[in-house]
């Protein structure tokens, strides 16, 4: 497989771009991920970029075993402050190459989809390069728990829409 991580650079310094050009009260906006805004989501791609396995496997336990729990608390921290500290914070994560434990596909499908999911809250959607759409339909294809991803493509074609539910970590 190739190194994914130059894919998950350029599409988190477009969507830092993107970010730039929100105003403050635009952060607040609901997200497609139905318990978070948008400035939460952001917090949840720094979060996922700061994470490490003893971390993730500490927090796990800690939360019960609970995906959602986990992530949704982990991403606290770095939501945190003004629109423009967690800007701040998600361009200082850039060129970072921690991912999240798991396939190493894992931070290309986190800023991928959380970065449509913030565009189309208010409006609009990101140009991706079409090399990376087709990287990440084809490695999240096949992908099991956590993210269910082949559960949630049944039906979807790539040029219609789903009324599936979002669920979000």
């Amino acid at each position: 497989m190739a190194d994914l991580m130059p894919m998950v650079h350029e599409e988190r310094a477009s969507l830092s771009e993107f970010l730039g050009t929100l105003a403050p009260d635009q952060w607040s906006t609901p997200t497609a991920c139905d318990k978070w805004n948008l400035q939460e989501l952001v917090g949840h791609l720094v979060a996922a970029a700061h994470i490490t396995a003893p971390h993730f496997f500490a927090g796990f336990i800690s939360k019960g075993f609970s995906f959602d729990k986990f992530v949704d608390g982990d991403l606290r921290q770095y939501a945190a402050g003004t629109p423009a500290e967690v800007k701040q914070r998600f361009d200082e994560i850039i060129t970072s190459t921690r991912k999240p434990p798991g396939p190493a596909y894992v931070a290309l499908g986190e800023v991928m989809v959380h970065g449509e999911d913030i565009r189309r809250a208010v409006g609009t959607k990101g140009d991706h390069k079409p090399d990376h759409l087709v990287t990440l339909a084809e490695l999240y294809r096949k992908t099991g728990a956590p993210l269910h991803a082949k559960k949630r493509l049944e039906g979807l074609r790539a040029t219609g829409r789903s009324s599936k539910a979002r669920a979000c970590h």
